[in-house]
């Protein structure tokens, strides 16, 4: 995703930040949840710089640098 990306579509970032120019491929993967999911993961406390692990054998390893409001 580019810079820019939520404002376009109008979505609002709640905490943290949005994607940015050092978040490629060689990077710290990163990745932007929204309010639902943070809450029912992470529930009385930030998901800021959680990690979530995902994957066939959760071997995907993502760290929270963003929480958007829910959108439909």
């Amino acid at each position: 995703m580019s810079d820019g990306y939520f404002e376009a579509l109008g979505i609002t970032l709640v905490s943290g930040r949005t994607f940015t120019a050092a978040d490629r491929d060689g990077a710290t993967r990163v990745c932007i949840i929204n309010e639902s999911l943070a809450r029912r993961l992470f529930p009385g406390e930030s998901a800021l710089g959680k990690i979530l692990l995902r994957g066939r054998d959760l071997e995907v390893r993502d760290v929270v640098v963003g929480v958007i409001r829910d959108v439909k």
